[in-house]
This record gives C-alpha cells, structure tokens and sequence, in this order.
C-alpha cells in the first residue's frame, strides 16, 4: 500500500495517527513486525546519551493502539547483535530507569509534536 493511500484511508475514518513514520504504521498492523519496532526502541531508549519523549510515546502509541508488549528476550538478542555497545545488556529495570528520565521532558518536547498529547504517568 502506498503511503498516500494509507493517509487518505486515515482521513476518511477521521482518525489521526501519530507514529515515527509509515513503517510504522505498517508494521502495527502484524503483531510480528510490530513487536520487532518495539524492541528497537527499547533499544533506542537504552542507547541514546540523551532521553527522546518520541520513543516512549511511540512505544506507548503501539502497545495501547494495537494491544501488543515488549518481548524482553527480543530485546535483548536487538542489543547484543546490533548494540552500540556490545557489552551492554538489555534489562527492563534499566529501561524503566529511562523512561523515568523522561517525564521532566515530556510535555515540552510532545508539545512541539502533536496538540493533544497523553499525560505523562510512570
């Protein structure tokens, strides 16, 4: 499907949907793909020197929309085989520490995003 036709479909059911790209849409839609962008932005989160509100919210947008979760031991094979770091390891503690960093920039950085952001709850 083209991107152009995604977005005329999105307009006529008057939705709006927020997400990184078409990929990403596109990939909700099969459990299998979308599981697999879940776990690169855990990976995201855990390898940016700097916390970015967009992946927390996309990762927010996928598991609530399309009723999916993180695969942990997915996430973790993501880190070890294409980590910035190879010794670094995937753990869910240290991704809820991340996501916890996020909250002081949450509502300045989404607000520049989209006009009806989410509350920001950990």
């Amino acid at each position: 499907m083209r991107s152009i036709d995604f977005i005329r479909k999105v307009q006529r059911a008057r939705m709006v949907v927020f997400t990184t790209s078409y990929a990403a849409n596109a990939m909700a839609k099969d459990a299998r793909y979308a599981s697999l962008f879940l776990s690169r932005l855990a990976k995201a989160m855990l390898e940016r020197a700097q916390p970015v509100a967009r992946d927390l919210y996309d990762a927010w947008f996928l598991s609530k929309k399309y009723g999916i979760g993180l695969d942990a031991e997915l996430a973790s094979k993501k880190m070890a085989l294409y980590g910035k770091h190879g010794d670094k390891e995937f753990s869910m503690h240290t991704l809820e520490d991340v996501i916890g960093g996020i909250g002081h920039i949450w509502y300045r950085e989404m607000g520049r995003l989209i006009s009806h952001q989410p509350a920001y709850a950990r």
